[in-house]
């Protein structure tokens, strides 16, 4: 993809978060653009339409019913009647963060799948939103205060987690050690799932090696987040695999500088986070210095 279409699709994606009821999908349809640069939306667009109709004529009967109830009738929908599913096979296909291919396919990722859940059932009258947990995307639906909300996982047909089973996700992509906070199931903002969205396409393009792609989806993510510096320590480090010297280490530096790196005696120890950067930096200053 061209340089002008990764700017073309970073302005689209920043118009979009401007707004204040901006549409995931829409977000979602135009980071799609990244392996689809030709996409028509259209089509998309009209079957998530076509099935959160759906939903909504089986959710009428249901509304003076508890949101269980109705979270059911969304769940035939999407997973028996539409067939949409987790892609436990290819998990990694890049197709799966790609909305328009998630739903030609009927498969996906959890937050892919979170995106499509989202829009049927909220076509369907609930009130659903996704849920940013480490390592496994999902979507909670309002116990509209007269219930608990109900956390729902998306890649395993809408079933409903109890704390336990978030214990159990949570320990399985953080390791036995890890704690659970309720903090870890409120709502995601807009900026929050486009940015982890966008993170899962560039841990992608760096699996795949390409680095041009992956430094520009970077890119994005700091015009969304200027003030992320794990993000602009990641630019440099691709900078540096694509030979631009000069960007590589002026992003490196102004990540140490972040940090308030001290450079180290010779025969100090260096934090394990901070030495494979330091280690770039003199690398890097030493090939610049021998251009002079």
């Amino acid at each position: 993809m061209t340089l002008r279409r990764f700017e073309d699709i970073r302005t689209r994606l920043i118009d979009l978060l401007a707004d204040p009821a901006m549409s995931l999908t829409d977000a979602a349809l135009e980071i799609a653009r990244l392996e689809y640069p030709q996409l028509d939306p259209a089509p998309t667009r009209e079957t998530l339409a076509r099935f959160g109709d759906l939903a909504a004529a089986r959710v009428k009967p249901l509304a003076d019913q508890p949101p269980r109830e109705r979270v059911r009738a969304v769940n035939d929908v999407i997973y028996d009647e539409a067939g949409f599913e987790g892609d436990r096979e290819t998990y990694d296909d890049i197709r799966n963060s790609c909305l328009n291919a998630v739903v030609t396919r009927r498969r996906g990722i959890p937050i892919t799948l979170a995106i499509v859940y989202i829009d049927i059932a909220t076509r369907a009258g609930l009130d659903v939103r996704g849920v940013s947990f480490p390592g496994h995307f999902l979507v909670r639906c309002s116990g509209e205060g007269h219930h608990d909300d109900l956390i729902l996982d998306p890649f395993t047909g809408g079933v409903e987690l109890s704390e336990v089973d978030l214990r159990r996700i949570l320990m399985t992509h953080m390791g036995d050690d890890a704690v659970f906070e309720p903090g870890l199931v409120t709502p995601a903002s807009p900026r929050a799932t486009v940015e982890r969205m966008l993170t899962n396409i560039k841990r992608l393009y760096v699996r795949q090696q390409a680095f041009a792609d992956a430094r520009r989806v970077t890119d994005m993510l700091l015009a969304i987040n200027p003030a992320d510096m794990d993000e602009r320590r990641d630019r440099g480090l691709l900078s540096f695999h694509l030979g631009d010297m000069h960007g590589a280490l002026r992003d490196l530096e102004a990540y140490l500088k972040d940090r308030r790196f001290i450079a180290p005696s010779d025969d100090a120890e260096i934090d394990d986070t901070m030495e494979p950067v330091w280690a770039h930096v003199k690398t890097l200053r030493r090939r610049i210095a021998s251009f002079n």
